[in-house]
């Protein structure tokens, strides 16, 4: 890392996604510690996720404090438990075909998420206007 600048290394990692820049944090401590910058974490594009388990898990630790928007779409073995999981301050989800996840879960976020404005659950056969209700 001492041989390009601070600043061209942050440029660089701006470009990678959320497994590249967990191999980034794993390489050395200063490489771990460019990795923590909070404008990489804003946004989560986790779309297609196989296996949310572990990285949903770690969305409470320091680095994901400050995301804005995580992107969840065909995760089909998110469970509404990994939902109370979620950083409190997002502002952005999307949950679309998410298909274990139920009002309960909706509900959930409606308590976790104060500051949610957008929301989408697009083809999620068990959310209801009823979990709907509870975000609006």
């Amino acid at each position: 890392a001492d041989a390009f600048p601070w600043h061209a290394l942050l440029r660089v990692c701006e470009y990678l996604d959320v497994q590249d820049l967990t191999h980034v944090a794993c390489t050395c401590r200063e490489w771990h510690r460019l990795s923590l910058e909070p404008s990489f974490w804003r946004r989560l594009d986790l779309r297609g996720l196989q296996d949310p388990h572990k990285v949903v898990e770690l969305l409470p630790t320091r680095r994901f404090q400050h995301t804005k928007a995580i992107v969840l779409q065909f995760c089909d073995t998110l469970l509404n438990s990994h939902l109370s999981l979620l950083p409190s301050g997002l502002e952005e989800l999307v949950l679309d075909a998410c298909h274990q996840i139920t009002d309960e879960g909706v509900e959930t976020l409606a308590v976790r998420c104060r500051g949610l404005t957008s929301l989408s659950l697009y083809w999620n056969n068990y959310v209801s206007n009823r979990g709907v209700l509870k975000v609006a």
